[in-house]
């Protein structure tokens, strides 16, 4: 005698018995670092996978990681940023914990150095909404409007002008006399960034010094280094130390910055400034004098989201649909036609949040899960490389001590 038992029936049996695998969480936030990937999962935990040599995975090791593991430490995050080499995190209270690269004091912890295996809470901050990490410095957002800053101030990251030269970080001891570093100095604490407020969305680059600020009535702010016209502005010189309003966009949504810079209006409509080596299509509008004049362009419409790589562009519409371009060399390009061109990302599900850190770009589908591409050269290959789907299995979660593990050791 055949029996015929429908897949339906087989997976009713499956979960009466308990044997099919416990559903993940769905993720509901994306971000890419330089080398790693970082998600926040609707239980409000935090999983990372990728390169680990500065603790950027925030598991307790320095161990590289492919499959997604748990950040331990932290519970109820609400929102995530990845930098170069380290991480921010939002907890559901408004407190900032960070992990990772420290030597700038880009963890604004309160002190210069080392790295911070586990998620180390950032003193100071409340009610923190939104989170911008870089490569040596990084900007929070609180619920007030108000944008604080910390860490590297080479070019006057932090925003807080004139008041700089009133700190003073020692930076060498000579014969038992203490050596003092003036003028831009760095910051391992949070400082308020001077002329912003009302502040809705904040932005910084992670190959350079650029750093924006968008306001409720739409206008873009910017301040840091002036090199590569990423910020948008005419001044001339090395760098500004007091955030300056552009006049060109107005009625801004969204924002991202690195060498070079990209607005979103209301409407869809998308700008940019900057250094174009990778970001080619832009420099083919003939109303460019200056790098650091905003361009509109053409023939993208509809756009939601934007994000910058270390050489390529991701571009969310409305409709759920990813553009990109950048780099050949890269070929984060997911369609046919050439890389300097915006082109579609094919075969890929209604996209709902975009992420780019490196080589590699990060995308959040409807049904919440998420898709990976990154550097062709991984390969070896001369294809392009599909968008994999990342998978979070409980192999990923680690009851890690802080007592107990060392530095460097590998978790079985």
């Amino acid at each position: 005698m055949r029996f015929i038992v429908s897949k339906t029936r087989v997976l009713t049996l499956f979960l009466l018995l308990g044997l099919c695998p416990e559903a993940f969480p769905q993720a509901v936030r994306v971000s890419a670092g330089l080398d790693f990937g970082l998600v926040c999962l609707s239980d409000g935990t935090v999983w990372s996978w990728g390169d680990n040599d500065f603790g950027q995975l925030g598991n307790g090791t320095r161990i590289y990681s492919k499959q997604p593991v748990q950040v331990q430490g932290i519970s109820n995050i609400v929102a995530i940023s990845a930098g170069e080499k380290y991480a921010l995190a939002i907890g559901s209270n408004g407190v900032v914990w960070a992990w990772g690269d420290n030597r700038y004091g880009q963890l604004g912890i309160g002190k210069f150095g080392g790295q911070e295996l586990f998620p180390t809470e950032v003193p100071g901050l409340t009610n923190v909404t939104a989170l911008a990490a870089g490569s040596k410095n990084s900007l929070a957002l609180c619920a007030d409007g108000a944008v604080w800053a910390w860490g590297n101030n080479d070019d006057g990251q932090l925003g807080d002008g004139p008041q700089a030269k009133e700190r003073q970080m020692k930076i060498d001891e000579r014969e038992g006399i203490p050596v003092y570093r003036v003028g831009h100095v760095d910051c391992a604490a949070p400082v308020r960034v001077q002329s912003v407020s009302n502040t809705v969305r904040v932005a910084v680059g992670a190959q350079q010094g650029s750093c924006l600020a968008l306001d409720k009535d739409g206008n873009v702010w910017s301040w840091g280094s002036l090199a590569n016209g990423a910020l948008g502005l005419e001044d001339r010189g090395m760098c500004v130390t007091t955030p300056r309003r552009l006049l060109c966009p107005t009625n801004v949504v969204e924002i991202a910055t690195d060498t070079a810079s990209v607005f979103v209006q209301r409407g869809g409509a998308v700008y940019a400034c900057g250094y174009s080596g990778y970001y080619k299509y832009w420099l083919q509008s003939k109303s460019r004098l200056r790098e650091s004049d905003p361009v509109l362009l053409d023939g993208i419409t509809g756009a939601k989201q934007v994000a910058l790589g270390c050489s390529h562009v991701l571009v969310l519409r409305e409709d759920g649909a990813v553009l990109t371009w950048g780099d050949c060399g890269s070929r984060q390009l997911r369609s046919s036609g050439e890389t300097n061109q915006p082109a579609l990302v094919l075969g890929m599900p209604k996209i709902v949040s975009i992420a780019a850190g490196g080589d590699r770009s990060l995308v959040l589908d409807e049904k919440g899960d998420v898709w990976e591409w990154k550097n062709e050269w991984e390969w070896k290959s001369n294809k392009n490389v599909k968008p994999v789907r990342v998978v979070f299995r409980k192999s990923g979660i680690r009851d890690v001590s802080r007592k107990a593990t060392n530095a460097g050791d590998k978790l079985d």
